[in-house]
């Protein structure tokens, strides 16, 4: 945790803090949330003052980061599902036509209809190539809208990652860029995911800052 910019004072009530609260700083979501620098020095504020402003402070930035991880954690489940929604649609459409797709065509009679509609299907949602056809087949509107606001390479990634389920080593040995390029990417298209589905589903609410 950088706690560069705290005084001396804050420093060793933080560190007395995280000392003396040890089994706290075990769960993730606590050691996260410190890591931000306004979080640790909201927390030393209320240390040196002990008065119920600066703990209200504390609570509402606490309440705020752990809404934005279970938005978070929201926009992934979602993105994944609308995936499977796919899926299951391509898989009823080829369970229907199934007979259909038995049928020899060319000269040579040795190829089917089906290899024709399944090289088609496969470069249609080649997601690598074209990631805005997944987009484009999302049925929740708020998705829909917030998968728009992602650059190309955002999208890319948030595709490959939360609807093609690839890790970032595979999406790095895909685009030939490095896991740490992917890492950010997937977190900075996450936090844009969150931020403008969250703003567009709670109008009424202040967008923290």
């Amino acid at each position: 945790m950088n706690v560069h910019f705290l005084s001396d004072e804050q420093k060793e009530l933080f560190t007395q803090y995280q000392q003396t609260h040890s089994p706290l700083f075990i769960n993730w979501i606590i050691r996260h949330f410190f890591e931000t620098p306004e979080h640790v020095l909201l927390l030393c504020l209320f240390l040196q003052t002990n008065d119920q402003e600066s703990k209200d402070c504390l609570e509402e930035a606490f309440r705020r980061f752990f809404f934005a991880i279970r938005f978070s954690k929201y926009v992934r489940s979602t993105i994944r599902y609308q995936a499977v929604v796919q899926d299951r649609r391509r898989q009823r459409y080829q369970d229907k036509h199934h007979m259909i797709l038995d049928k020899a065509i060319g000269e040579d009679g040795e190829s089917t209809l089906g290899d024709h509609v399944l090289a088609e299907t496969r470069e249609a949602y080649s997601w690598t190539g074209s990631p805005e056809r997944f987009r484009s087949a999302v049925d929740n509107e708020l998705l829909f809208e917030a998968l728009g606001e992602l650059t190309q390479k955002q999208l890319l990634v948030t595709t490959l990652a939360y609807s093609q389920l690839y890790k970032d080593t595979e999406i790095a040995e895909t685009l030939r860029i490095s896991q740490q390029a992917v890492y950010k990417t997937r977190s900075a298209a996450l936090n844009k995911l969150s931020k403008f589905m969250y703003k567009r589903s709670t109008p009424n609410v202040k967008e923290a800052t």
